[in-house]
């Protein structure tokens, strides 16, 4: 009951802070209320909650606990509320067990929802301190005995016949090997039962499209760990791009920035390797390498230069250990001599600079993510001066809750939210619209010219959507079954064309990524269905909707049981 739930919280040691300010939403109280008052943790001081309304925000007014017992204004109006709680309670219908009347009755302001979780959470701080040494002998012990008792509990997994299964299926050399192109070669990470940490290695489309392809090694990480006495864990990399000054044509990479982290913790070392030599380059040569292993952003400005995010020091990291300031990185400098040139607010969830490099477009942009869902960018042209004017999306008008992305010189923003552009005019959420960059900057939401792209229905929403060269393609989900749309950027006309999708959608789960986004229009085409086991396909977008069943198979996986006779059906 909610009585009973609101005894179970009540019961529970929470720390001054939280219980300062107790809101019942996000806590879980069913039915939308909650009865009061509870006891709190052995205090025998009593504190109403409720799911609508908070009876504590009136307390934190009014003073902590020990103010409380010759309160009696206080007490009576917290019995009011247990009352109209109680009454709520029995009724399904009822909405709210407390309304705004008897807030301003007793002369209390509501916290947002927001500043009660923070103050909640900010009253914890320090409680569990100790997992923050992640390698701690408390903490191990910790693990150590969570494991022992999870274990007597449901037994040894590892002589479980599904964890034999699931072992045997992890280490299956006929597992499909993903690849990405840089330069000549595809690229593929690679684990097995030899290489637990991972094989980076490449080879040529045309050995790949063979049976046995030939592979090249470039970075194996299980020996990098052994030879320099560290469990690294592979995190990815993030290649230069380098152009041509006279032509503007993409270079052949030479040099990216591995991650590696240290034990597969969140944070990593970042260090600059050569492609073509195979080798790390030193900071003795002028290799870029970021650490200790920090939670840090990275992003190339050219060959010479780098936007760094990370630890620097006291008032360099938010309040959740991400960057909060952004520093342009010299080649051959120190990092901490760094010059900062953009600073967000401790609040913020983390802070980032980049460059994005789109169709013989680049743009530098800035983000402070404000939470997990809503963001705040700036964005200006990049040039060789590094002297354009910045402009701040969210003051012309964009929704901080929107996704962005580039398609050359157009934004393409994903709506999580309802916004309405013209009065009148509302585009839903989860439409996808394209306008561009210097037309929103200049006229702002209210001014600029829009062209939708995607609006959901009942039955359709937009899963995902990718680029490549002169297309983007639309991942859309039709009544959960995936269709895929095809729009052709006109240069001339400077808009989109529709293309078309495929005439049926297909029980089936779908996946595309561009062979190379700026220079073809080729795509990976990933499927698999109850019925076909996954499948890796290489199509062209200019074919439409037809390249999709078109598509030339690279590689598959076995059929792991007999299909014959078996439909899927919807």
């Amino acid at each position: 009951s909610p009585a009973l739930h609101a005894m179970q919280l009540g019961q529970r040691a929470l720390p001054p802070a939280a219980m300062n300010r107790i809101s019942g939403s996000r806590l879980g109280v069913p039915f939308g209320c909650a009865a009061a008052p509870v006891s709190a943790a052995g205090t025998g001081q009593l504190w109403p909650l409720n799911r609508q309304l908070s009876v504590a925000a009136c307390v934190q007014q009014r003073g902590r606990p020990a103010s409380l017992a010759g309160s009696h204004e206080t007490w009576r109006w917290a019995a009011a509320a247990a009352g109209l709680a109680a009454a709520s309670a029995a009724s399904v219908g009822a909405k709210t067990a407390m309304r705004a009347e008897d807030m301003r009755r007793a002369d209390c302001e509501l916290p947002s929802e927001q500043q009660v979780r923070r103050d909640v959470w900010m009253g914890m701080q320090g409680e569990h301190a100790w997992l923050e040494e992640v390698l701690g002998d408390r903490a191990l012990d910790w693990v150590r005995a969570e494991n022992a008792r999870t274990e007597a509990e449901l037994g040894d997994p590892t002589t479980s016949p599904l964890y034999e299964r699931a072992l045997k299926i992890l280490e299956n050399k006929e597992k499909i090997p993903h690849v990405a192109k840089y330069g000549e070669y595809w690229y593929n990470f690679w684990t097995d039962a030899e290489h637990k940490r991972g094989l980076w290695r490449r080879t040529t489309p045309e050995s790949y499209r063979t049976d046995s392809p030939e592979w090249e090694d470039v970075i194996d990480v299980d020996a990098l760990g052994a030879q320099e006495g560290e469990s690294w864990v592979w995190k990815g990399h993030n290649v230069l791009e380098e152009f041509d000054p006279s032509t503007g044509a993409a270079l052949p990479p030479r040099r990216t920035l591995v991650v590696l982290s240290p034990g597969g913790s969140d944070a990593v070392v970042r260090r600059e390797y050569d492609l073509v030599e195979k080798r790390f380059i030193p900071p003795s040569e002028g290799g870029f390498v970021v650490t200790p292993a920090m939670k840090s952003r990275v992003s190339w400005v050219d060959k010479d230069t780098m936007l760094v995010g990370g630890d620097f020091g006291p008032d360099t990291l938010t309040k959740s250990g991400y960057p909060r300031v952004v520093k342009e990185w010299k080649r051959g400098t120190p990092l901490l001599d760094a010059k900062t040139v953009y600073e967000g607010d401790e609040n913020d969830v983390s802070v980032t600079g980049y460059l994005v490099r789109s169709k013989s477009f680049a743009y530098e942009k800035r983000n402070r993510g404000t939470s997990f869902y809503t963001s705040r960018h700036q964005i200006r042209k990049h040039t060789e001066a590094r002297d354009g004017v910045w402009v701040d999306l969210q003051e012309k008008g964009l929704q901080d809750s929107a996704r962005v992305s580039q398609f050359g010189d157009r934004l393409l923003i994903w709506l999580r939210k309802p916004w309405t552009l013209q009065p009148g005019v509302e585009e839903p959420a989860g439409s996808l619209l394209s306008v561009g960059v210097d037309d929103f900057c200049e006229k702002g939401a209210a001014g600029a010219s829009f062209q939708v792209l995607f609006k959901p229905t009942s039955r359709t929403s937009l899963d995902a959507f990718e680029m490549t060269k002169n297309y983007l393609m639309l991942q859309v989900l039709d009544t959960v079954k995936s269709r895929i749309q095809f729009w052709r950027w006109d240069a001339q006309a400077r808009f989109f064309t529709d293309e078309g999708a495929e005439a049926q959608a297909a029980i089936r789960g779908t996946g595309v990524k561009p062979l190379d986004s700026e220079d073809s229009d080729e795509y990976f085409l990933v499927t698999n269905s109850f019925l076909e086991p996954s499948t890796l396909s290489l199509s062209d977008a200019s074919k439409g909707p037809s390249g999709v069943l078109g598509a030339e198979r690279l590689k598959g996986l076995l059929p792991q049981y007999d299909t014959t006779g078996l439909i899927a059906f919807q």
